[in-house]
């Protein structure tokens, strides 16, 4: 958002530490919410500024851009926001409860909350929730000239086992050497070229493997700037620019472009269609997943993979992929020989399916 409209939107309440909790008006939902977070508290902030501006967040990582500029290390990221004038707060403080109970329920959540005003007494609270799974040592952003970076992570939780997934500029991700000992996740890898680098601490909890903490490093001035592969590619609808982006980052992978799978295509357009209705990103909404949804329209395949997403467009969508470990292991996956692509543009968002065959 343009720092110029700051003037006329006033932070009433951030609730971001115990102590920031003081605003009678607003300390019910954080109650509601869970324990207070500074990073997500500064996020929250960020997120009701943004809405009273006309601007929304639309997807998952765009939130998870937020917490890495606010110095958190978070995963899983959820919003809420409320607007009134003034807000309902007994409502919101109802529906934050309901909505903090769709996270990992063996996971303890931490919050943030934020009330913003403007000058004509419109507000906006946003509610930020996170699951609180690990606590990462402090990491410089920026990449020593050496390049190595040290992932230093204690977990939270009760695990059986762990380990460190990096995500350079590009190539696929892979899995560090690293060890866990008394809850505590330690590895070290070597950022060897400019751009940006992800490491994504996993941890096999009750109910199976989830990242728990994720550092976003640097290396070079223009790191947070780096192009991603096939962003720069078009077709003549969406569906043909999102095919076209992800065949050019698979050739620059020394990869064969997929064929577009017409059946494929219906199955993904169904699937993206369904999410924008739904208003959730998912891979099974109730129709079964990819393999089931297949099977029910007579598909036969060796293999099926599936990419989703919602972004504010096809190329937000592609680099959030891309900066994905799971979702770039499968856009790089080599056994893939066709693709169906839908793309549903509702509400200023691109909602986006991506089925990925082997025959």
């Amino acid at each position: 958002m343009s720092r110029a409209l700051l003037p006329w939107l006033c932070a009433l309440v951030l609730l971001a530490t115990p102590a920031a909790a003081g605003a009678p008006s607003a300390r019910s939902v954080l109650q509601a919410c869970g324990p207070a977070d500074e990073a997500l508290g500064q996020v929250a902030a960020e997120v009701a500024r943004r809405r009273l501006g006309g601007q929304k967040i639309a997807s998952p990582d765009e939130l998870v851009a937020l917490l890495r500029e606010a110095g958190s290390s978070a995963t899983w990221p959820r919003s809420l926001v409320f607007v009134g004038q003034p807000v309902d707060l007994a409502q919101a403080a109802a529906e934050t409860r309901a909505f903090v109970r769709k996270l990992p329920a063996s996971v303890p959540a931490r919050c943030g909350v934020a009330v913003v005003r403007d000058e004509g007494g419109a507000e906006a609270l946003a509610v930020i929730a996170a699951p609180h799974a690990a606590t990462v040592a402090p990491t410089p952003r920026q990449v020593r000239p050496d390049g190595w970076v040290t992932v230093d992570v204690k977990l939270r939780v009760p695990t059986s086992e762990g380990k460190i997934v990096v995500l350079g500029p590009s190539g696929p991700p892979r899995e560090i050497p690293s060890s866990l000992h008394q809850g505590r996740l330690l590895g070290r890898f070597q950022a060897d070229r400019p751009g940006r680098w992800l490491a994504q601490a996993v941890a096999t909890l009750d109910h199976g493997p989830m990242p728990v903490a994720e550092i976003e490093v640097l290396r070079g001035e223009a790191g947070a700037a780096t192009a991603v592969p096939g962003e720069g590619a078009r077709g003549e609808d969406p569906q043909a620019t999102l095919l076209a982006m992800v065949n050019e980052a698979r050739r620059s992978e020394g990869l064969p472009a997929l064929a577009l799978d017409p059946r494929l295509t219906t199955l993904a357009r169904s699937h993206a269609e369904a999410m924008a209705q739904a208003q959730v990103v998912g891979h099974d909404l109730g129709q079964g997943d990819p393999e089931r949804r297949a099977e029910e329209a007579g598909l036969r395949f060796h293999a099926l993979g599936e990419n989703v997403a919602r972004a504010s467009s096809v190329a937000q969508a592609h680099r959030s992929l891309w900066s994905s470990p799971s979702h770039r292991k499968n856009t790089l996956e080599g056994r893939w020989k066709s693709a169906g692509v839908g793309v549903v543009e509702r509400g200023g968002s691109s909602w986006v399916a991506l089925l990925f065959a082997a025959p």
